[in-house]
């Protein structure tokens, strides 16, 4: 008779949606945006401050998708008001590589960033 233990299941692996692509992928894959009081703020790699959170995928294409359609600010619930800085984008562009969603159909691949930065 078996000891009454099933089989191992696979380890959970979390998944966020992106706000560019809106493509569930799984959390590692993506930038964590988050809000800190009144201001936006870039989670480097490894590091989840607290507050509320989004994600984006690592592509300009998603980031420039979520811009557009103004789904930071919803989605971190700040007023409307409140401007994405310019800081929050060079960080984001610092994070930037070539493989972390898919592309769209018909978008070209532009310039990449190489490496990573932590957010100062």
């Amino acid at each position: 008779m078996s000891s009454g233990q099933g089989p191992t299941a696979p380890p959970r692996v979390p998944q966020r949606s992106c706000l560019g692509c809106r493509e569930r992928r799984p959390q590692s894959e993506l930038v964590r945006l988050r809000r800190d009081g009144e201001k936006v703020v870039v989670d480097g790699p490894g590091h989840r401050g607290p507050g509320r959170g989004a994600y984006v995928c690592a592509k300009m294409e998603c980031w420039l998708a979520a811009r557009r359609r103004r789904a930071v600010p919803r989605a971190l619930r700040l007023p409307a008001a409140v401007p994405v800085p310019a800081a929050v984008e060079a960080a984001f562009a610092g994070m930037i590589s070539n493989s972390a969603c898919p592309d769209p159909p018909g978008a070209t691949t532009g310039p990449v960033k190489e490496g990573i930065r932590s957010p100062s």
